[in-house]
Formats: C-alpha cells, sequence, structure tokens
C-alpha cells in the first residue's frame, strides 16, 4: 500500500511539473511572437523640444511586452520616454539653480514617461528637431531592455513611482542611475543607441545638438 501510494504521489508530482514547464514555455514563447511581427518599416523617433529629448515610439502588445510600466499608458497611441535629474525634472517650469547643480555632482535621477493621443506628425511639428531610426526586432528589445534597466525597483520587483502630473499622463519613475555634467539626458540617449547595437559615440555627448550630430548618422531628419 505504501509503495503504491508513493508511487501515485510521484506520478502526481510529475504531471504537475509537466503543467507548470508547458505554462511557462508558452508564455516565453508568446513574448518572443510578439516580437516576431514587428514590421519592416518599425520606427523609433528621438524629438527634441525646448531642454527635452525623448525617445518615442506606438504602444502596442510588442513594446508593452518588454516594458511592463507601458501598462499604465494602454490608452495612448504613443509614448515619450527620457531620463534626467530627479529635482529638476520634475521640477514646474525651468530653475537654473538646479540645472547648475544637477551638472555639479552626480545626483539621483528619474525616468520621464508621457503619454500622448496624437499621431506622431503633431511631435514632428511642434519639436526642435527630429529624427527617426528604423529598428529591427532584436533592437528594439535591447533599446526597451537599457531603459528597463534604468529603473528602480522594491525588493519585490516594483518599479517605484517618484510623481505623476497632468492626471498621470506623465509618470516620472525612480531610477538607479546618477545624473552629472558628464552623464546627461543626451549622454542616456546614447548609451540606449549603443546598447542595441548602433554605431554611434557616446563620449562628449553632453548637448542635444551631439546627440543631434550622432543621430544624423544612423537616421532619418524628419524635421
Amino acid at each position: 500500500m505504501g509503495y503504491i501510494m508513493q508511487k501515485r504521489i510521484l506520478n502526481i508530482s510529475l504531471l504537475f511539473y509537466i503543467i507548470i514547464s508547458l505554462i511557462l514555455s508558452y508564455n516565453i514563447y508568446a513574448k518572443d511572437n510578439d516580437f516576431l511581427s514587428i514590421p519592416k518599416d518599425f520606427k523609433i523617433y528621438f524629438i527634441k523640444n525646448s531642454w527635452h529629448v525623448g525617445i518615442i515610439f506606438p504602444i502596442n502588445k510588442i513594446t508593452e511586452s518588454q516594458l511592463s510600466i507601458l501598462r499604465n499608458f494602454k490608452k495612448y497611441k504613443y509614448v515619450d520616454i527620457g531620463w534626467g535629474d530627479a529635482k529638476f525634472y520634475q521640477h514646474s517650469g525651468t530653475n537654473y539653480f538646479l540645472g547648475a547643480e544637477a551638472l555639479l555632482y552626480p545626483t539621483p535621477s528619474v525616468v520621464r514617461v508621457q503619454g500622448y493621443l496624437l499621431g506622431i506628425k503633431y511631435f514632428i511639428k511642434w519639436g526642435d528637431f527630429t529624427v527617426s531610426i528604423n529598428v529591427n526586432k532584436t533592437q528594439l528589445k535591447s533599446l526597451l531592455t537599457f531603459i528597463k534597466n534604468s529603473l528602480s525597483k522594491t525588493k519585490n520587483g516594483k518599479y517605484i513611482i517618484s510623481s505623476t502630473k497632468l492626471d498621470s499622463d506623465i509618470i516620472f519613475y525612480k531610477s538607479n542611475l546618477k545624473y552629472y555634467l558628464f552623464k546627461t539626458c543626451n549622454t542616456w540617449d546614447a548609451d540606449d543607441l549603443r546598447y542595441a547595437g548602433f554605431k554611434v559615440s557616446n563620449f562628449g555627448i553632453i548637448t542635444a545638438y551631439q546627440l543631434f550630430k550622432e543621430l544624423i548618422k544612423i537616421g532619418k531628419v524628419e524635421k
């Protein structure tokens, strides 16, 4: 009787293991399968608006599967993501004292995420400059992974919201990186592209103009 019971328990355990393995395999396949559907002309945009340079791309199953914070922006068509000094970035208006402070020594930082309902042509119209870049499946995954790796997490693995604005159209997430003169938002953009395998330099990329000169090497100037 004891032997039969042990055998039944072993069979049940084996069946349970197989079911869990199939579920996990399906989830991994589903995520990868989303990326298989990326069109050849999938574009990301780097748009400068005043002092802000953001990475803009569509919100859909493809991008959401790799960057889970986008679940907070499902009602929008596009998302604009940037990185910067925590105090300066979250301050309303332009504060030159905070800007100077951010450059003098390493300071805490945040990732800024803003959702938009409008089409990309409006971003191009409003921005100071826009460069579009075609990306493939591997490049897009790497670009989004870099952003994900810039975010701080709690011990439970949850991303930390620092603040929100415009009825949560804009959410600031705490970052694990430090901001300073030689590591600005423009450096971060260049670092992201390099992480995805694009041949751009991140050396001495401090200003938006310096970043723009690198972007035009790999993308198309829209404005």
